[in-house]
């Protein structure tokens, strides 16, 4: 008995419907994984290695004066300096890849951009004077901050490369001065600063997202009508850099702080790793959860070619033992049952490339630094898929030589 001609198209239609949606998964998968190796790769601007961090939610009341938050962090930084292990220890208003503050700012003296008429704008980071040298964030201009950088002294400010590119991209910016909220009203205006320095870039944002103008200003330099508002509305991050196992002195590192305010309730304890790799959880969650319809969609599509072969494997005993009865070898047997189950796949694989094509644009945000059409992805997947649709052909092949012609002759 032979499997109707209307039956045999079902089935083929069936192949090739579920071959290419399976192989329009398999792309979407490996372009979600191409991106997230290379964003792995990106070099975020700083060393994240060996760095415990945490974060302090300072009283407005106890801290909201420039004297007493100054005091508080000059004599924790003291003690986390002071502790075995540690190399280097530094406060900053947000940490590298977390959401922080822009302020716009203007440049004295100035037209164009950046002027009065045209403000910029940047992101805004309070630091102490270690913060570049406990990140291991290079020096590309002038000077880091120091001690003597105080209430006392002239306000200063350091600017990443990106934001002395955009705003002086033919002249120097050391020795410019800016004046940081000044479009916000006197509420927010700051008194002029010279930038004294200019870091490489870090990516402040995400690792996917290229950095930021930025611009540092130290914490003993705020304004004092600011200093309710920062503490009030941003938690402090402290950076520690140790020798070994950043969490190896996380206990000694809270005690430390706790010893200038017992008060003082410290959240967020991380490796810098970490945060680096909890940056990336959306990424990772899509690259799972499309990967595991990928893979659904993989073991679908070779059970779907090895059921409907084996079925009609079961269906054409007769007609393959009358081929083997009148001298049909097993290799031409294997190459019948291969050939209609890969001209199917085959099928399924150039209607999942062509419907790929214009889907994967849809992946479009979801990507980075790869094309949602690579020519090598839509190829390795392609070739992918057709490697499991031909074991999933040869096996009921294989199973098909072993028919008996005798026995298939007499089979109804």
């Amino acid at each position: 008995m032979t499997v109707g001609v209307s039956g045999r198209r079902l089935s083929a239609g069936l192949i090739v419907v579920e071959t290419a949606l399976s192989l329009m998964l398999v792309i979407g998968a490996a372009l979600l994984i191409r991106s997230l190796a290379t964003l792995l790769k990106v070099n975020p601007g700083f060393d994240p290695r060996d760095v415990l961090t945490f974060e302090t939610t300072l009283p407005e009341a106890k801290y909201g004066t420039s004297g007493k938050f100054s005091a508080f962090v000059r004599e924790a930084l003291r003690r986390l300096q002071a502790l075995p292990g540690v190399e280097a220890a530094a406060t900053v208003t947000c940490l590298p890849t977390e959401f922080g503050p822009d302020f716009p700012f203007t440049i004295e003296a100035r037209t164009g951009p950046g002027s009065d008429q045209n403000p910029g704008d940047s992101q805004y980071r309070l630091i102490s004077p270690e913060y570049f040298q406990t990140m291991h964030i290079p020096l590309l201009k002038g000077r880091y901050f120091t001690e003597g950088d105080s209430q006392r002294s002239q306000p200063v400010a350091i600017i990443n490369e990106t934001m002395a590119h955009q705003f002086w991209r033919n002249s120097d910016p050391i020795g410019q001065q800016l004046i940081i909220g000044k479009p916000m009203g006197p509420d927010w205006t700051e008194p002029p600063r010279v930038i004294v320095g200019v870091v490489g870039d870090v990516r402040e944002s995400s690792l996917s997202e290229s950095a930021p103008p930025e611009m540092f200003v130290p914490y003993r330099q705020v304004p004092a009508h600011m200093v309710p508002l920062l503490v009030r509305e941003i938690p402090a991050r402290w950076v520690v850099r140790v020798r070994g196992t950043p969490l190896s002195v996380a206990a000694e590192a809270k005690q430390a702080v706790l010893e200038v305010d017992p008060d003082e309730p410290i959240a967020q304890v991380r490796s810098m790793e970490l945060v680096l790799s909890e940056s990336l959880g959306r990424w990772r969650f899509n690259t799972i959860l499309l990967g595991a319809f990928a893979g659904l969609a993989l073991v679908l599509a070779s059970v779907g070619i090895y059921g409907v072969l084996s079925y009609t494997v079961s269906r054409r005993v007769h007609e393959i033992g009358i081929r083997m009865a009148l001298g049909a070898d097993r290799r031409e047997v294997i190459e019948l049952v291969v050939g209609e189950g890969m001209a199917t796949a085959l099928m399924g694989i150039a209607a999942g490339l062509l419907a790929a094509l214009g889907l994967t644009r849809l992946l479009s945000s979801m990507l980075y630094s790869v094309q949602p059409t690579d020519p090598l992805t839509f190829l390795a997947s392609a070739v992918l898929l057709g490697a499991v649709s031909l074991i999933a052909s040869y096996i009921p092949a294989r199973r098909a030589t072993k028919v008996d012609p005798m026995v298939a002759l007499r089979y109804e």
